[in-house]
């Protein structure tokens, strides 16, 4: 049996990112990268982190990716 695929999108996904599965997710990806954009290498309380997925793939949760999959950016690296 096939397992069912999870249709994200747009409104769908931003609604994911506000729950604690996510935020546990963001704050560990950020913890092992010592809270420092890892392209710019930005650092410090004042700087706004972001986790970026290298790829989105349908039917993968925001937080069902593997530390490799992911890169923490501070927002004039996200873009």
């Amino acid at each position: 049996m096939m397992p069912d695929i999870i249709d994200i999108r747009g409104a769908q996904y931003q609604a994911l990112l506000k729950l604690p599965e996510w935020r546990a997710f963001a704050t560990k990806a950020k913890r092992a990268a010592g809270f420092a954009c890892q392209a710019g290498r930005r650092s410090g309380e004042d700087v706004e982190l972001n986790v970026h997925h290298h790829a989105n793939e349908a039917g993968r949760l925001p937080w069902d990716y593997a530390a490799h999959e992911i890169v923490v950016l501070c927002k004039p690296c996200h873009g």
